[in-house]
């Protein structure tokens, strides 16, 4: 199966698939931060030192240039945006 425009509505159904690399890192960091601070104030408080570490992480991406985050997003998904529809050959 490729990837073509006709199943943008399929598989992103708010048409933001078109997201810059940097956007989706923000994506993912922004929900992340969320998710981290429901559980270390509700569940347990050790999420919160999962945090701290994403927030070095965050910070050392943003000086050095070498964000894994950013890597990871890069493999996952191809230019059309769609994450592994373009690799495959269903």
């Amino acid at each position: 199966m490729t990837f073509d425009k006709s199943m943008l509505s399929k598989y992103c159904p708010s048409k933001r698939c078109d997201l810059p690399i940097e956007g989706k890192v923000r994506v993912v960091l922004g929900a992340l931060i969320l998710i981290l601070s429901f559980l270390g104030a509700t569940v347990w408080s050790g999420f919160l030192w999962i945090l701290a570490a994403l927030g070095a992480a965050a910070i050392y991406g943003g000086i050095t240039g070498n964000c894994m985050l950013t890597k990871c997003l890069a493999g996952c998904c191809s230019k059309d945006g769609a994450c592994g529809l373009a690799a495959s050959d269903d």
